[in-house]
């Protein structure tokens, strides 16, 4: 990846394709989490370079992570209307609906994102979320479930589906789901506090702190 010092050189001495070098900056900017400088960068790219869909993309993804919600959605729409085609917009732009609990919005973009590409684990992921997040449990599982399938390893697909064990009650089965996801990330800290701090049952807890007692 070039540095931040490159990129500016780039900008400074360069007169063409300067929507290029604004989207490529912008992009470090984002992989360095300084998402402010990032949509300022995607902003330059958008009006020299307006058929750039990436930028629209990529600033709705800046948005989204500062919860500035509805320009996010602004910005996955445009990217939509650019390419009708493409997964990525109908999958983020569902991600964002899901956040602001517009979840039929969410679930229809998501599944637009899934019949476009039937292996889009992230939008299958999405869409469990809203489903669980309307108590449609067995819905929610299937996506899950689906999920895993395309990726045993993919660690949030563990957590969500356990999650969703756990609202049906169905605490061994979200005991082994969440030990599942533990074995995955290796004694991953952020993962076991976010299990120690959510409401899970006190057996499941208790389980857990068994299986790891020399981090726990």
């Amino acid at each position: 990846m070039k540095s931040l010092i490159i990129h500016n050189k780039d900008i400074e001495v360069c007169s063409k394709n300067l929507g290029k070098l604004y989207f490529d900056r912008g992009n470090y900017y984002f992989s360095i989490k300084e998402y402010n400088k990032a949509i300022e960068d995607y902003t330059i790219a958008i009006k020299l370079t307006p058929e750039n869909s990436c930028a629209y993309n990529n600033r709705g993804n800046c948005y989204c992570i500062m919860k500035i919600y509805y320009s996010a959605l602004e910005d996955y729409t445009k990217f939509i209307e650019l390419n009708p085609l493409d997964s990525i917009g109908f999958s983020n732009r569902g991600n964002c609906y899901c956040k602001i609990k517009l979840y039929t919005k969410s679930i229809e973009d998501c599944s637009k994102a899934i019949k476009l590409n039937p292996n889009f684990i992230d939008a299958y992921n999405n869409r469990g979320n809203c489903f669980r997040y309307i108590k449609l449990y067995i819905q929610s599982i299937t996506d899950y479930s689906k999920a895993l399938e395309l990726d045993s390893k993919f660690e949030k697909g563990y957590i969500n589906r356990g999650r969703c064990f756990f609202e049906m009650k169905k605490y061994t089965r979200a005991f082994e789901d969440f030990n599942k996801a533990l074995e995955i990330t290796k004694n991953n800290m952020n993962l076991i506090n976010r299990l120690k701090n959510d409401s899970f049952n006190l057996i499941i807890k208790e389980k857990i702190k068994i299986h790891f007692n020399n981090i726990w």
